[in-house]
């Protein structure tokens, strides 16, 4: 039978290795080993023996109230001083100083600018229209339009006029009428809606805009809106009845009323290519349409003097087209130039198809 280990040589080895790691910790701190030293002398015995009486650690001097201490620490970290009573500490170039006072701590900040209040963002277009449901968003891509264009001045005083208030959607009307109210805090709203039977149902719910009836095909009702509307709109959306007649209509009798630097926007160009909507052979386009202002806009004065071929009225006036996925923007001067055989500011309705 092997014989058991003895556990007092375990022991003792153990406590040798505990003093030599101690007296290894402490060899940097000269003071605890000449401590240790006299209280070996004192008691007759070394490291490795019994202490048979206990003699005082001495102890560091304390800190004078007058020094200074100085703790180093990365170069990215604070860096903190005492000097007298006060405490400095230095953060990204500012620097903070506490002070006691009687007990208390007094803090300041110097150079160091701390801002307390939430930054809250507000909505997106995209998300307004997604939370209202209207289909400028939900089935067409509208919205990378009206990001880019509608932001900018989000925050100015708005005149809007939308042709279509959506009655004839599913969903029923005032989704558009409800994000248009939500994007724009400052809007002077406007509507136009040939359906005049749903907008006398509806007309409760949609109490922050001025809605007149009518067809915007019907150049008479037109001409009657502009002058009790007052006209000078910043945005003007025609996102109305969609046939070829209410489109071109409705631009060329409109886009003279919108203010310098203001923009029109004509949605669902897809129904140019729809034959229940009037794009049937030999019929003029909404696209058809828009590609002759972007000649009207690229071609020189020799352009009018053609046999066939005459500018429309009010493209002097435009300073550009945008298109993208069923909508074109177009945008009018910052200030109505004549010239380059455009005319100053026609009449409502006196632009000449070509």
């Amino acid at each position: 039978m092997a014989k058991s280990p003895n556990c007092l040589s375990i022991s003792a080895c153990i406590g040798i290795i505990f003093i030599f790691a101690t007296l290894w910790s402490l060899q940097d701190r000269p003071e605890y080993i000449d401590a240790l030293r006299n209280h070996s002398q004192s008691t007759g015995t070394g490291t490795h023996g019994e202490a048979h009486a206990q003699a005082p650690i001495q102890k560091l001097p304390p800190v004078s109230s007058d020094s200074k201490t100085y703790e180093s620490v990365d170069h990215e970290g604070p860096v903190s001083s005492t000097k007298g009573g006060s405490k400095e500490e230095t953060k990204g170039g500012g620097k903070v100083e506490s002070t006691t006072k009687g007990g208390k701590e007094d803090s300041s900040t110097k150079g160091v600018k701390e801002d307390s209040s939430e930054k809250t963002e507000r909505p997106s277009f995209t998300e307004i229209a997604m939370k209202w449901g209207t289909d400028k968003v939900t089935t067409h891509n509208y919205h990378y339009m009206y990001e880019k264009y509608m932001e900018p001045i989000r925050d100015r005083k708005i005149k809007m006029l939308e042709i279509g208030l959506g009655c004839n959607m599913n969903y029923g009307p005032g989704m558009s009428y409800h994000t248009w109210l939500e994007f724009f805090p400052n809007v002077d709203m406007y509507y136009i809606e040939y359906d005049a039977a749903c907008v006398e149902r509806w007309s409760a719910n949609l109490t922050n805009a001025k809605i007149f009836t009518g067809d915007q095909a019907s150049l008479p009702f037109l001409q009657h809106f502009i002058t009790a509307s007052g006209g000078a709109f910043d945005i003007i959306i025609d996102d109305g009845g969609h046939t070829m007649t209410q489109q071109i209509t409705s631009l060329t009798t409109l886009f003279p009323i919108i203010k310098p630097g203001g923009i029109y926007f004509l949605e669902d160009l897809g129904t140019s290519y729809l034959s229940e909507y009037g794009a049937v052979p030999g019929a003029r386009t909404a696209m058809d349409m828009v590609t002759s202002l972007i000649h009207d806009l690229n071609a020189d004065l020799g352009y009018n003097k053609h046999d066939g071929f005459r500018k429309n009225a009010f493209s002097g006036d435009m300073r550009g087209v945008e298109c993208g996925e069923e909508i074109c923007a177009f945008f009018r001067k910052e200030v109505p130039v004549a010239g380059k055989g455009a005319k100053a500011v026609p009449k409502p309705g006196a632009g000449r198809e070509i």
